[in-house]
């Protein structure tokens, strides 16, 4: 069973020129659509997008003979093994090694967001059905966080704006880690930049006084003008800051090698470029991956020693008169322990004065259980 979330089925009506017929997809690690122009290979990837993002879907989005009533739709069934967090295991139906959780992603109108909902195998006897209330992982945002996150990359296109791209995914994670270095104060980055910003403005101590010199004729002669002004030259270096992702860029490049000879992208062919984007991507996302869920278990760390620290509210003692409501709900929703309910047992009265029974006998209907401290108003 694999140890992740992977993606099974793709499932897709009534969107672009997918009809209500609908079109299933099975997803493998690797998937090629093959087909002629305007027969759906564009809307397949749309499709995900859409679900993926919770996006609104646009004028040009919904398929034009959709029937009346129908709605676009896109469903996914992905594995979602155990121990994910926010997936509980009612929403799974183990088949074939896996643990299958089905969503689905309805736009009732333009401009505005899917309704999402999970099947429920266990409803309806067993048989499934979509679950009117809840869905996996709760919060969209939370679920569609499990599913990867999709790219979109054209067709060839410029080869220096791909060399960009395909550095850009690699120095992400490097040029995040500077910002944050050079932001650190303590940092070796931080000092150093400070140490060359103080260096770079010795020449304007050094020549301070041919700027002064220079300064206390440009004032003479506007005062002359207007003697009620005064001016000062004042000349200084701004804080020097690096900007991680130009400097990175303009320093760095793909190279490919063969035997004894070295070429940039621009000499390569559609399929080595092709071939290399798809393995820088692949490295990328794992770390990516890895940083997300180091992210995540520091969150819960936070979280749980905020719990943790968070002092605890003392209960209050419930010195009223108790509405039969405000009774029922309290009644409802307090957690009774064994000795609390031994002691409110001695608290049995009835309300009704005229009722004969002064001992607790069972008879009398009207018998009820009061917390104590408090009395009931019928």
């Amino acid at each position: 069973m694999p140890d992740r979330s992977k993606l099974v089925t793709l499932r897709i009506r009534n969107l672009g020129c997918i009809g209500p017929e609908g079109l299933e997809i099975a997803l493998d690690n690797i998937v090629c659509l093959v087909g002629r122009n305007n027969t759906g290979k564009s809307t397949v990837l749309r499709a995900y997008e859409l679900a993926q993002s919770s996006k609104p879907l646009t004028r040009h989005d919904p398929c034009q003979w959709t029937p009346v009533g129908d709605f676009p739709e896109v469903e996914l069934i992905v594995h979602i093994p155990d121990g994910i967090p926010n997936v509980d295991e009612k929403w799974k139906k183990a088949s074939g090694g896996l643990k299958l959780v089905r969503s689905r992603w309805q736009w009732k109108d333009i401009e505005t967001k899917p309704v999402r909902q999970t099947w429920d195998p266990a409803a309806n006897g067993g048989g499934g059905e979509w679950a009117e209330d809840g869905k996996a992982g709760g919060a969209d945002n939370v679920f569609n966080s499990r599913l990867p996150e999709p790219l979109r990359v054209g067709s060839l296109g410029d080869a220096y704006d791909e060399h960009g791209q395909l550095l850009k995914l690699i120095l992400g994670p490097v040029a995040k880690r500077l910002k944050q270095l050079q932001e650190t104060p303590g940092s070796s980055l931080h000092a150093a930049i400070a140490e060359v910003s103080r260096t770079a403005n010795e020449p304007v101590v050094q020549y301070q006084a041919d700027i002064d010199r220079v300064g206390a004729q440009v004032r003479d002669g506007f005062k002359g003008v207007f003697p009620e002004f005064d001016i000062k030259i004042k000349v200084a270096m701004e804080t020097i800051s690096i900007d991680a992702h130009k400097s990175l860029a303009a320093g760095s490049s793909i190279r490919f090698i063969e035997t004894a000879s070295e070429t940039g992208i621009e000499q390569q062919g559609t399929g080595s470029r092709r071939a290399m984007f798809w393995s820088l991507l692949q490295v990328r996302n794992g770390i990516v991956r890895e940083q997300k869920a180091l992210e995540e278990s520091q969150k819960r760390k936070a979280k749980n020693r905020s719990q943790n620290s968070r002092p605890r509210a003392k209960r209050k003692r419930r010195n009223r008169n108790l509405t039969r409501r405000e009774f029922k709900t309290w009644t409802t929703r307090y957690k009774h322990s064994r000795r609390q309910q031994e002691m409110w047992r001695t608290n049995l009265h009835c309300p009704d004065t005229s009722c004969s029974s002064t001992s607790q006998k069972m008879h009398c209907t009207r018998w009820l259980f009061v917390p104590l401290g408090s009395t009931y108003t019928p």
